[in-house]
């Protein structure tokens, strides 16, 4: 069964086609990923599946529920949830202190639950562990009670992946998970990625073709807004399509060639 499905989606930006009739599904517990030249319309076509732009043709399901005209805070609600290009934090608190302002509804953030120290107490000390075993996970231990605007880049793109993982969300969107992260992390985040992945799905957009490899069940491969290609990733890579949209038709007649980012 599909945890989400795009029906022809198009998105016009004045007289620019940035998303032209895309079609596809997202199956429960798949990883997809997105590939495609920059310009290719593939953050375009997230913002429309959760919400931050509106599609001009089309619609979307998420879990059999149409979400093409929801705001992207009751997209969120229902289980949808996203990360952006650039990671979000708060600087000024602790790496754990950011893991621990995620689960919506808290019983300490209610005026009636706050009245009963003993409940909302017994929460967030449950909650701080749970959060000192996955900053572990992330190789983030040391850096707990670090102030967030003193981490590294890829520090903060490894806790924004912990912000997901703290969720309950069926759906994780990933927009370049791992662009600017250090060689050594991104095998931490491929290995969270599938330890954690039963029973979650995951819309991956990432330029790391041996990243997706590691994870990715399937890519799709868009150009100019279109969805040329869709199947397991050493197809998708290893296509005449994918491989003439990044290396000219002329270079890889009668050749093979494996994209390498």
């Amino acid at each position: 069964m599909e945890v989400l499905e795009a029906s022809h989606l198009t998105k016009l930006f004045g007289r620019l086609e940035a998303i032209k009739d895309v079609s596809f599904k997202v199956g429960r517990g798949e990883i997809l990923g997105i590939i495609g030249p920059n310009g290719a319309g593939k953050t375009t076509l997230l913002n429309v599946l959760a919400g931050y732009l509106r599609c001009d043709a089309g619609r979307v399901f998420f879990s059999g529920t149409d979400i093409s005209k929801v705001r992207p805070d009751q997209i969120a609600r229902l289980g949808f949830i996203r990360t952006f290009q650039r990671p979000r934090f708060v600087g000024e608190l602790t790496a754990l202190e950011n893991l621990m302002t995620v689960p919506i509804d808290q019983k300490g953030e209610s005026w009636l639950w706050s009245l009963r120290k003993g409940t909302w107490q017994d929460f967030e000390n449950s909650l701080k562990k749970q959060c000192d075993q996955l900053l572990e996970e992330l190789g983030l231990a040391k850096k707990a009670n670090e102030k967030c605007r003193n981490l590294s880049f890829g520090e903060i793109k490894l806790l924004n992946l912990g912000f997901c993982l703290l969720s309950d969300a069926p759906l994780v969107a990933l927009d370049e998970p791992v662009a600017g992260m250090a060689p050594h992390m991104r095998p931490i985040a491929a290995r969270i990625l599938l330890e954690k992945h039963p029973g979650r799905s995951y819309l991956i957009i990432e330029h790391d073709m041996d990243f997706l490899r590691k994870v990715a069940d399937r890519v799709l491969f868009i150009s100019q807004g279109n969805l040329l290609v869709e199947g397991p990733p050493d197809d998708v890579l290893c296509s005449r399509t994918v491989l003439e949209a990044f290396l000219g038709s002329e270079e890889s007649d009668g050749q093979e060639y494996r994209v390498k980012y």
